[in-house]
């Protein structure tokens, strides 16, 4: 059995009679570009937005001839759909995703008329190519697609290629920086590995650290004589920026008409509701708006993330994890006599609920590795979550420095 699975593993992939790629192969470099446009939703959605577009052009000339508060309001819900859907379909039809592999640096675009995403990689921080699965899933199938695992932060793309020449891309773009080829890249043992036992660690110690952070860590470091302090600012996520103000416009603008029912400032007129109406109405309304408020704040978050800073401090006597903003600062303290070890763990059991790719981004920005301070009975001080690899065994080389009998 272990024979079949291992020739089965180190069988060369075939190079399908056609790709559904732009493949460009040379002795520099392999060029590969995906383009998004799929499926026959496309134009259902063009001619939705059509009739959709005939409607705002009407509420546009409605505003016109009054612009009042109230029509405004009552617009704004039909413009966001609007400006969503074509969106969508832009990226839909005309959306590309491109990855050019070098002997020295692995770059990856996504564009769309206009270049929405750069990202730029050394190539030794690449560990392997090999097959990832998407969060969401299309007619109640997930999607497979390439990722470029590194000791930063992964890179994914190309969901749609057909099995035969996804495994075959894979083949050849591990061959080209000679790179182990992935245990296996069968979709249902893929599922398997993700749903596999939740948090595996090894101990930290001065022989499997990084000097260096990886090129896309946005974490900092202070060192002293006996002390080593990371700090990270928040970084202003446009495509989470834009999302939430789509939301907030869609069902903040429906709950507004509601509410300009209620008051009778609607831009027809047709009355205030009156008495057990009025009140009905009123209680039927708190709970939308509540929620409305919420979404709100989280549009404000979003915002306010860059003035963010997190800070973890280490001394020889304590651990100080610290999130502040400008008017609000919280402070943990952790006492360092207790702790023996540092562990790295990658924690499998979020993946499912921190991937955010989607049809719109790549994903980019989460890390699945923490660092954990533990104590001689083998219980959790504190964890520094949310690294990637390269990033967690760097801090801890740092930490090591300062408190050496962790090693």
């Amino acid at each position: 059995m272990s024979d079949q699975r291992n020739s089965r593993s180190t069988q060369i992939p075939t190079r399908p009679a056609s790709l559904t790629v732009d493949l460009t192969q040379s002795a520099d470099g392999i060029a590969i570009t995906t383009r998004q446009a799929r499926g026959s939703g496309g134009g259902f959605l063009l001619l939705w937005l059509i009739g959709w577009t005939v409607g705002c052009v009407f509420l546009a000339g409605t505003i016109i001839n009054d612009p009042s508060i109230g029509t405004i309001m009552f617009a704004v819900p039909f413009y966001a759909a609007w400006l969503a859907v074509a969106v969508f379909l832009v990226w839909s039809v005309f959306g590309t995703e491109t990855v050019l592999v070098q002997r020295d640096r692995v770059l990856f675009l996504r564009k769309a008329f206009v270049q929405l995403t750069a990202k730029s990689i050394d190539a030794t921080d690449v560990q392997q190519f090999c097959t990832c699965r998407s969060s969401y899933q299309e007619n109640d199938c997930y999607l497979w697609g390439i990722e470029v695992t590194t000791i930063g932060k992964p890179i994914r793309f190309g969901y749609r290629i057909p099995k035969q020449e996804r495994l075959w891309l894979i083949a050849e773009l591990n061959a080209f920086l000679d790179l182990n080829e992935p245990e296996t890249d069968a979709e249902d043992e893929v599922a398997t590995r993700l749903s596999a036992s939740p948090v595996t660690s090894i101990r930290l110690t001065s022989a499997n650290i990084f000097d260096e952070p990886p090129e896309d860590s946005s974490w900092l470091c202070d060192e002293g004589p006996t002390t080593v302090e990371f700090y990270q600012h928040g970084r202003l996520k446009i495509l989470t920026v834009l999302g939430l103000m789509f939301i907030n416009a869609f069902w903040n603008g429906i709950v507004s008409v509601f509410v300009m029912a209620l008051w009778g400032i609607l831009p027809v007129d047709n009355g205030m509701p009156q008495e057990i109406e009025w009140w009905g109405m009123f209680i039927f309304l708190i709970p939308f708006e509540v929620i409305g408020l919420a979404m709100f704040a989280g549009l404000v978050m979003a915002l306010a993330e860059p003035l963010r800073q997190t800070t973890w401090y280490v001394d020889q006597q304590q651990i100080t994890h610290a999130i502040g903003w400008p008017v609000f600062r919280r402070t943990r303290v952790y006492e360092c006599d207790a702790v023996e070890r540092l562990e790295l763990r990658r924690n499998e059991a979020d993946d499912d609920q921190q991937k955010t790719e989607s049809l719109w981004t790549a994903r980019m920005d989460i890390g699945r590795f923490d660092i954990t301070f533990v104590d001689d009975d083998n219980t959790d001080v504190c964890t520094i979550a949310g690294l990637t690899e390269g990033e967690a065994r760097w801090m801890a080389g740092q930490v090591l420095e300062c408190h050496p009998e962790w090693n």
